[in-house]
């Protein structure tokens, strides 16, 4: 799977979908660790930092078990490249908001709405799996009250 960065630089970038900010807790914490995550290995490490630091090492490892497992069927299901911003910036993009939207829906059992968010973006074959897998990581988020957090202070776009 691609991921594509969006790099317009403008704050009023067609992708954006809101603010980061603003989304319910569970899609913030979704969107900042694969933000995290596609940065690579020192992104990954603070992200490692911060599970920790909010659910401990048992928690951590739970929750990027789960993460990484979604990650992965995400990379086999995907029918194009998703698009994504900035690990700083304070937009929220539609790719990254209908995979966050997912796996909120998902963690509170609202399985067909979980794949209304995704649907045209992954195979259909695939999408009970995601959605699964996606309602795993979002209750192990919530469960373990840790979420990565944003703020509309930070103004890095895109």
């Amino acid at each position: 799977m691609k991921w594509r960065r969006e790099g317009s630089g403008h704050p009023e970038a067609e992708d954006r979908t809101g603010w980061l900010a603003d989304a319910d807790p569970v899609e913030q914490g979704f969107v900042l660790m694969l933000r995290s995550w596609l940065d690579g290995p020192q992104a990954q490490a603070a992200l490692w930092d911060a599970l920790v630091r909010s659910a401990g090492v048992t928690g951590a490892r739970r929750i990027l078990a789960c993460f990484e497992q979604l990650i992965d069927v995400l990379a086999r299901s995907a029918l194009r490249p998703f698009r994504r911003h900035a690990t700083r910036c304070p937009c929220l993009g539609a790719d990254e908001a209908a995979l966050s939207g997912m796996v909120r829906a998902a963690a509170r059992g609202r399985r067909a709405a979980a794949e209304s968010h995704v649907r045209g973006l992954l195979r259909e074959a695939d999408l009970v799996e995601v959605v699964e897998r996606a309602a795993r990581l979002g209750m192990q988020l919530d469960e373990a009250g840790a979420y990565p957090t944003t703020s509309r202070e930070a103004r890095t776009l895109h």
